[in-house]
């Protein structure tokens, strides 16, 4: 149920992953930037050597030749003839090379800081859509989130950064071994990898933006709150059913008062009060991924996001062909996607209601 909501509001958002893929085009800029101006010229004479030696020659080759190469080949190619020769490279320049590397660490790290400032804007403006079918300004939503957003960003590019480092260097001890008698497998065992690394780091990082924006639910698992606003779809046993007004019929004659309705932004961002740091909040998420809530979830949420992932990696190779063309959809469907499923976890953990379109409304209770 996770990965189907989570194509379904995917979907339905699709406008917001324009302006997402616009933002994260305008980071990159800026830190390759102040790469060139302050990083770039540390690392001249490592540029010049690769000039010398034929390395970009050797890869722009590889490049031109890989429509007629298998995977494997081109895999063979890019690690004898690009990354060893680089390698080499760097390790000659020893003079000042730990400043070149501290420079270049603090330039990703921007990148990562930068990259990450969009995400609970985005946030913010799925869930508009996921609990009272409301559309969120993108830009209004970042200025507003800003404050927190850096506070955010910072905690999660001190999490994800190392990891993603030592995920990346396991990926290149594993294609160390392509010159081997396992080398046909090592495309796939790469990717596989890849899929089981990335795919745990959204679990355990699932909760962290929307417990931030949000706050951690009260209520034990009862959706509570004030009615949406608009037209929805009642909810039985944790499935979707259509109907338009069903909320209306839940209302109490005497007080007006709403049960069982969705819980909406409104609500949810009152509870965020508890949320005084980003620190807390984050180890406040693996607590609550952790928890007996959430204890027999975590596996299957995990296991949720290693099959969106093999997805991912598969409409994206397919975008590849026909001169990239496809990535133009597929990138921006994958950026959105992520901020999508933390949501979906986020509800389902909590166990709240939320709109998948303007007549459905479902409960993730069921995982998979």
């Amino acid at each position: 149920m996770i990965f189907t909501n989570t194509i379904k509001l995917t979907l339905a958002n699709f406008g917001i992953s324009w302006r997402l893929v616009l933002y994260k085009a305008i980071a990159v800029i800026i830190a390759l930037a102040l790469g060139v101006a302050l990083v770039f010229p540390a690392i001249e004479p490592i540029n010049a050597a690769l000039e010398t030696d034929g390395i970009y020659d050797k890869l722009a080759q590889l490049w031109r030749n890989e429509a007629n190469k298998s995977v494997v080949v081109l895999i063979t190619e890019f690690y004898n003839y690009v990354l060893w020769p680089l390698l080499e490279v760097i390790y000659a320049y020893t003079e000042g090379f730990w400043i070149r590397v501290a420079g270049l660490i603090l330039l990703i790290s921007l990148l990562y800081f930068l990259l990450n400032l969009s995400d609970l804007s985005v946030t913010d403006s799925v869930n508009g859509y996921m609990s009272s079918l409301t559309s969120y300004s993108f830009t209004g939503g970042f200025i507003r989130t800003l404050n927190k957003s850096a506070r955010y960003s910072g905690v999660k590019t001190l999490f994800t950064l190392p990891y993603d480092f030592i995920v990346v260097a396991i990926a290149f001890l594993i294609l160390g071994a392509v010159n081997t008698w396992a080398g046909g497998l090592i495309p796939f065992l790469t990717v596989i990898f890849l899929c089981v690394a990335i795919s745990l780091r959204i679990t355990l990082l699932s909760l962290f933006a929307p417990t931030l924006l949000f706050g951690k639910d009260k209520s034990n698992g009862q959706a509570s709150g004030q009615s949406a606003s608009g037209q929805g779809g009642s909810t039985q046993g944790g499935e979707s059913t259509s109907g338009l007004g069903a909320f209306k019929e839940s209302k109490s004659e005497s007080d007006g008062e709403v049960l069982g309705s969705i819980a909406t932004t409104q609500e949810l961002k009152q509870e965020s009060a508890d949320a005084t740091s980003a620190l807390e909040v984050v180890a406040s998420s693996f607590v609550t991924l952790f928890s007996s809530r959430a204890r027999n979830l975590f596996f299957r949420i995990w296991f949720a996001a290693f099959n969106m992932m093999i997805v991912l990696f598969f409409i994206n190779y397919m975008g590849t062909f026909f001169m990239g063309l496809g990535l133009i959809i597929t990138i921006p469907a994958t950026l959105l996607m992520l901020h999508v499923f933390n949501l979906v976890i986020y509800y389902t953990i909590y166990q709240k209601k939320f709109y998948t379109d303007p007549n459905n409304v479902t409960t993730t209770y069921k995982v998979v």
